[in-house]
């Protein structure tokens, strides 16, 4: 008789023993990820400090290399991960592993006072973030930003989004998806992304930018909403203009050519066109301009709000240049602004 084949219960037990894979273990948060080691160890401390003060709860586990809690409000970092199935992202790759235990440490900073819990939030997913930064592979970084993502749409970082600082908000929802950007504009199959994982990376960002897009209407008019441009879709390129009648140039009636239009040239994301306007580059996503948001202000490019008088020396350069180069007149200029 064979006994080739294992009994059901046998193959089943070990078939779940195969499947269990073990999370990111604080000796590699430390060495990998520094960052968000030293916010998970401000957790810590935060927890082991209750112990002292609750003497009838059980001592909180701690990991023996590093000493720190392995249990923060009763959230166990120790937990093996559960199998991914088909998922694009691997059970036990990097990414995964950094994504389950961002999304643990989003849970473990939540405490009932929505400031504070809006502060931790910040600490982790901007330690996190930092370093990201620092991996060297762009493959390793793409999975690292998708895992991010996906932490943050998992927990849904209410704290954050309802008293947490707009502007800091701003800049670190911003800096997530320029990343994202940089590497969609890449051929992806050659830095080592698979086109299945590029997908499901922009299904996940989608999700992100709906999400940030209506915080005000989820938690009312204090509440801001924000932009996740992270992907670029240039619009089709406009007609060439229509060929000089050569006939008509010969006397003098050849229509003149188009102006230059440089007056915007200078401005992040504008080209020229060709047919005497200004082509913009946008991100064809729907996505309301900073501009045309409620609450926007402009800023200089360290984040500083622009004074009164900065703006209007802009806007007279930017009237003078368009008088000069015959783009518009003043007129249409006022007309333009809605002023």
């Amino acid at each position: 008789m064979s006994s080739a084949a294992a009994p059901p219960a046998a193959a089943a037990a070990a078939a779940s023993a195969a499947a269990k894979v073990p999370p990111l273990s604080l000796s590699t948060l430390k060495s990998r990820y520094p960052n968000l080691y030293q916010a998970y160890s401000q957790l810590s401390a935060r927890q082991l400090n209750c112990d002292g003060m609750m003497s009838e709860m059980d001592p909180t586990p701690t990991d023996a290399a590093t000493g720190l809690a392995t249990k923060i409000m009763f959230i166990d970092f120790t937990q093996q991960l559960a199998d991914n199935g088909d998922s694009p992202l691997k059970t036990e790759s990097d990414g995964n592993k950094f994504c389950i235990f961002l999304w643990k440490m989003l849970d473990a900073s939540e405490s009932g006072s929505i400031g504070g819990d809006a502060c931790r939030f910040f600490d982790a997913l901007y330690a996190a973030y930092q370093d990201i930064m620092k991996l060297n592979s762009t493959a390793a970084k793409f999975e690292h930003l998708l895992g991010w993502t996906i932490a943050v749409c998992s927990h849904g970082i209410r704290a954050l989004l309802e008293r947490g600082d707009p502007d800091r908000n701003r800049l670190l929802f911003k800096y997530i998806a320029e990343e994202f950007k940089k590497i969609f504009k890449l051929e992806t199959s050659a830095v080592g992304i698979d086109n299945g994982l590029k997908e499901f990376a922009i299904e996940w960002c989608g999700a992100m930018q709906k999400m940030l897009r209506s915080v005000k209407k989820e938690y009312g008019e204090y509440s801001e909403n924000y932009a996740f441009n992270f992907i670029y879709k240039p619009r089709p390129k406009k007609a060439a203009p229509a060929p000089v009648d050569v006939a008509a140039a010969a006397v003098g009636k050849a229509s003149p050519p188009s102006p230059s239009p440089t007056s915007v040239a200078h401005a992040p994301g504008v080209q020229q066109g060709g047919t005497g306007q200004p082509k913009v580059d946008e991100d064809d996503d729907d996505e309301p301009k900073p501009w045309k948001m409620e609450g926007w202000v402009p800023r200089t490019k360290n984040g500083k709000q622009k004074s009164p008088n900065v703006i209007r020396g802009e806007l007279q350069r930017y009237i003078d240049k368009c008088k000069a180069d015959g783009t518009m007149t003043q007129t249409k200029i006022i007309d333009t602004m809605g002023v």
